[in-house]
């Protein structure tokens, strides 16, 4: 079975001498199985780890097989014999030779993927962060918040610097329906209303409706009262050259019409005040 072999990027020195923190792993052993490593240094003619399951983890493929791992720190110059077993009866074994200077010193570059770091003296000028000593995640840049302070933008004049700018230059969320109109003040348009029911027209806003004039100068107001004189109202002079319509009171002359002998109007009058 073919071992994998990783090894970390961090450098172990112990008396004098450079390890590796090296991840070695046995895959291809039968799952949920107890398995034990052992690590026998080559160069040394030594016997580094003797049999143990302590700190072996396991991660399963979901085929019934895993990938077991054990970490320890091995001579970057060293060559050794890392032997696997179980507990399955018949035993499973593997095992596997890490020839010497295959586990070597990593250096590094340029890390982007990690925190903690500490800046020591960042020298750092006006209109800058200044003092900073750690920043290791997000929430570390609450604890400068009062070196950020004036510090910004105070180059030029023409931009405002942190403490000027106040929770109350900012339109607060506002929560009486008073206090929203009164900010927003006149202009404001609703387009589209959809979850309100029972509006009803004011007597003014009725009036104006039946105020308004849809033929020549008569109004709707006036309109209805010629219409219940001529189709519900009294009348007189029927046979005649003249003929009159009384609105529902009776008494009131709303459409005095003349007519030829064939009964043909030839002229109208009408009243709907």
């Amino acid at each position: 079975m073919k071992l994998l072999i990783k090894i970390f990027i961090s450098l172990l020195l112990m008396t004098g001498v450079a390890q590796a923190t090296t991840i070695v792993a046995g895959c291809g052993l039968p799952s949920s199985k107890t398995v034990q490593i052992r690590i026998y240094d080559i160069t040394d003619a030594a016997e580094d780890v003797a049999w143990t399951s302590t700190s072996v983890s396991e991660r399963a493929d979901g085929q019934g097989s895993s990938c077991y791992r054990y970490s320890a720190n091995l001579e970057t110059a060293h060559a050794y014999q890392i032997d696997w077993k179980d507990n399955s009866s018949p035993v499973n074994t593997a095992s596997e030779i890490i020839p010497q200077n295959t586990i070597s010193t990593v250096t590094v570059a340029t890390n982007q993927d990690k925190t903690g770091y500490t800046a020591t003296n960042p020298d750092l000028t006006s209109g800058r962060l200044s003092n900073i000593d750690l920043i290791d995640d997000a929430n570390a840049y609450a604890q400068y918040a009062a070196d950020i302070g004036d510090d910004i933008y105070t180059e030029t004049s023409s931009h405002p610097t942190l403490t000027e700018i106040e929770a109350s230059t900012l339109l607060a969320k506002k929560t009486d329906t008073n206090t929203i109109q009164s900010t927003l003040g006149s202009g404001v348009v609703v387009s589209t209303v959809n979850d309100k029911t029972g509006y009803a027209l004011s007597s003014t806003g009725i009036d104006a409706i039946y105020d308004e004039a849809v033929e020549g100068t008569l109004t709707s107001r006036q309109l209805s009262k010629i219409l219940l004189a001529v189709l519900a109202g009294k009348s007189s002079g029927s046979g005649t050259t003249t003929i009159l319509f009384k609105g529902l009171n009776g008494t009131t002359t709303r459409v005095t019409a003349t007519v030829d002998g064939h009964g043909n109007r030839t002229g109208v009058s009408v009243n709907g005040d």
